[in-house]
């Protein structure tokens, strides 16, 4: 079995929708895509506070209405401290130093946790992918064992063949000696372990 056949057969025992590569590709970029949105997402949520989500939100809306048309000298409710709302002039309100840097830094988070996602969701995809490849693997062994596929005589020897035996013949084909017999009999060119299953009533 190839690396990718077991890694898609492995994928399938988990998602058991995903019957074709393009399927295991989607759910793979989904993954990316959440842990890219969603670390931003929590580190803002865990190292911002409301007061600083509401400067921005005035005066981004002091900046609109500027940009609009509206009198500088129009008032607007503007938050200076926690808690603490006044009227002030949207002008005064835009001028504040404090939302631009409010929004460098919620700028920053955003950049430095976005790749940060990235670089989990690639490590869980690639994490996902072994495990597919070790599942794929394993329930290719379990179908060989039990009779479901066929095998290849190379295959079957090195199963059977001491390990000190396969690194000597593979080293040193020199050393190999006798072609191994079973039973007395010569190794087979080819084997295969299929069963044969008759269906059927009694009598």
């Amino acid at each position: 079995m190839t690396i990718g056949n077991a890694t898609l057969r492995g994928g399938q025992t988990l998602l058991h929708d995903a019957r074709m590569w393009g399927q295991l590709a989607r759910w793979g970029v989904m993954g990316l895509v959440l842990a890219i949105v969603l670390t931003p997402a929590v580190s803002l949520f865990t190292t911002t506070s409301a007061h600083e989500w509401r400067v921005v939100g005035l005066g981004t809306l002091a900046e609109a209405k500027l940009a609009i048309g509206y009198s500088p000298d129009s008032g607007q409710v503007y938050e200076w401290g926690e808690g603490v709302q006044v009227i002030e002039s949207i002008s005064l309100i835009a001028s504040d130093p404090r939302i631009k840097r409010i929004r460098r830094r919620f700028l920053a988070i955003i950049h430095t946790k976005a790749w940060l996602g990235l670089w989990l969701g690639l490590s869980c995809v690639a994490a996902f992918i072994v495990t597919f490849w070790l599942l794929g693997r394993r329930m290719a062994r379990a179908r060989r064992i039990r009779g479901a596929e066929m095998t290849s005589a190379q295959a079957l020897a090195r199963r059977v063949t001491p390990l000190f035996s396969c690194l000597t013949g593979r080293f040193f084909p020199a050393a190999r000696g006798s072609t191994p017999r079973i039973a007395g009999g010569p190794w087979p060119d080819r084997a295969e372990t299929q069963h044969t299953i008759v269906s059927g009533t009694t009598g």
